[in-house]
């Protein structure tokens, strides 16, 4: 099955306005066959509200009933390969609606954005995150280094959330966590779903499973992380086995050193997640950094 990706893996006032009471968002995560979270954050507590459907008159909702800044809904039970219209309601304000499309329920090709490092550069990222707006694809992945080094979460809005907001509305994401981020992990994992303790994920769409892995975490066989890398790349059954990191484990930039006719990164954990990989017979690997 051939897979498309459009890599924009850089060192780097949309259309879209939502309303006064809503700081961030709406944005896409967790995309599959038959779900989809939406995310939001509001600039004082409301309660909140998605309303979706696939054809007008024939509408759901889903509430987020608690007084918070920030929501998070899962709307479940969605028909795979569907077009879906939605909008998010706080308080007595609302955006507009946007479109999104779950996954597939059989393999098909597909396309996905992957670019990364976009953190001290807000105006471009809104140009590049407008172009990847502009191709429509199934899904972006962002390779971390979302925020300035040291940043402790101040600047979601500012440097990721606003740049690309138009994209994320309509396009879900998946994030990993880079270097820069570090000081932000707790912020990140609560922004993007995950458990604190546990800032890596996979997902499947058609017949190409991801993991997405947090370079900033021991990634030994015998760690944490590293069983459960060489345990969910044992369970796929996916044809394409992509592994997605931050910090890569060949590097022909700054970050690499020459062993042979390789450029080797500077990755301290290369080893480790190296020997991960070749015990799995992985078939690919995207990285960023440079």
């Amino acid at each position: 099955m051939p897979i498309r990706y459009i890599a924009l893996i850089c060192s780097f006032a949309t259309a879209l306005q939502a309303a006064d009471s809503f700081e961030a968002g709406p944005y896409l995560l967790h995309l599959g066959s038959d779900h989809v979270t939406v995310a939001w954050q509001t600039g004082r507590p409301t309660t909140g509200r998605v309303e979706y459907y696939t054809q007008p008159g024939q509408q759901s909702a889903v509430d987020s009933p608690d007084d918070a800044l920030r929501h998070v809904v899962e709307l479940r039970n969605l028909k795979p390969g569907t077009v879906y219209h939605y909008r998010v309601q706080s308080g007595p304000q609302a955006t507009q609606f946007f479109r999104f499309a779950t996954a597939p329920a059989e393999p098909k090709p597909f396309e996905f954005a992957i670019y990364g490092d976009s953190c001290t550069e807000p105006e471009t990222h809104r140009k590049i995150a407008e172009a990847i707006a502009k191709a429509a694809p199934a899904f972006v992945i962002h390779l971390g280094d979302m925020l300035p080094q040291g940043d402790k979460g101040t600047g979601w809005t500012e440097h990721f959330v606003a740049p690309a907001r138009e994209l994320l509305a309509s396009c879900p994401i998946f994030a990993i966590c880079g270097d820069d981020d570090r000081a932000a992990t707790a912020s990140y994992a609560a922004r993007f779903g995950l458990a604190a303790d546990h800032t890596w994920q996979c997902w499947r769409y058609g017949d190409a499973e991801f993991f997405a892995l947090n370079s900033n975490e021991p990634l030994a066989p015998d760690s944490p992380q590293g069983r459960w890398l060489g345990e969910a790349l044992a369970a796929s059954r996916a044809r394409w086995k992509i592994v997605v990191i931050h910090e890569p484990i060949y590097s022909c930039g700054r970050h690499g050193s020459h062993d042979g006719d390789c450029q080797i990164s500077r990755f301290p954990k290369r080893s480790a997640v190296r020997q991960v990989l070749q015990e799995s017979g992985l078939l690919r690997t995207m990285g960023a950094w440079d």
